[in-house]
């Protein structure tokens, strides 16, 4: 255990980003870990890679895609 901005967190123990949280929709996983005498909270995790479409819904997506004029690489690089 230790203290982070106020709050007390488990160190090296990989949680999942809440919603309310405002790293969420951006990365998907936090872990605290201790740096010399520093706390220090890590993101990682690709939220657009998380979330996995089905066949039906990537064609959708592709289309409306297709209709505004952006390929899928360029939106997922943003």
């Amino acid at each position: 255990m230790a203290e982070y901005q106020g709050k007390t967190v488990d160190l090296n123990k990989v949680t999942r980003i809440a919603k309310n949280e405002s790293e969420y929709g951006e990365k998907t996983y936090k872990v605290y870990v201790q740096d010399g005498k520093k706390i220090k909270k890590i993101t990682f995790g690709n939220i657009r890679t998380f979330y996995k479409y089905s066949k039906k819904q990537q064609e959708q997506l592709d289309a409306f895609r297709k209709r505004i004029g952006r390929s899928r690489k360029l939106i997922a690089g943003r």
